[in-house]
């Protein structure tokens, strides 16, 4: 005689079938943390970019009222308090004292750059908070260049390693964490 299981087949999924799907599911989570960390720094920079729009006001209506930008390093020119260039502190990690500091919830310090061409172009470097919520971000540049367009101002937004600053220490934002319109390096209109 013949057992009940034997005349009944047993459907279902084998062990193996089942160990395959879990680590297809566990493959596909591991790398959707990491792109979902990325557009949260990325989304994190773009909103330390809309906190410029009034330095950026600041610059264009300096330019309108003098025909060329501030000169090199010249904070108190747009009431950004005290002049000055907060490369080295940048290189060492240190906080910097010229310009405005924590200007809103993600930018540490936002200073005049130290363009020598007033009547061409002028930045604004942008350095990041350096909270851990900011992940590899945490700390870095970003220059926002203002270009005279035969009189109008247009506005770029770089990484600050793309203008030839030569550092044992990448003190730039990765191309991947700044806005789409910032990565071509090119002046984007966008950032008007």
């Amino acid at each position: 005689m013949r057992s009940t299981l034997d005349s009944k087949q047993v459907k279902g999924y084998t062990l193996i079938e089942l160990m395959i799907v879990l680590i297809i599911v566990g493959v596909l989570g591991a790398v959707s943390i990491y792109a979902y960390r990325d557009y949260v720094i990325r989304a994190r920079v773009s909103e330390a970019l809309t906190a410029t729009a009034a330095y950026k006001k600041e610059m264009e209506l300096y330019f309108q009222e003098k025909s060329e930008f501030p000169p090199k390093e010249c904070n108190s020119c747009l009431d950004m308090g005290l002049d000055g260039d907060c490369g080295n502190a940048a290189r060492s990690e240190a906080t910097c004292n010229f310009g405005v500091n924590n200007i809103g919830k993600y930018i540490e310090n936002i200073h005049v750059g130290g363009r020598i061409e007033p009547n061409v172009d002028q930045d604004f470097v942008v350095t990041l908070s350096r909270e851990p919520e900011m992940g590899d971000a945490a700390g870095k540049r970003i220059i926002l260049r203002a270009l005279n367009n035969k009189g109008s101002i247009q506005w770029g937004c770089y990484s600050a390693n793309v203008d030839g600053i030569d550092t044992s220490k990448t003190i730039g934002v990765e191309l991947k964490y700044l806005p789409s319109v910032c990565r071509e390096n090119s002046p984007c209109p966008l950032c008007t």
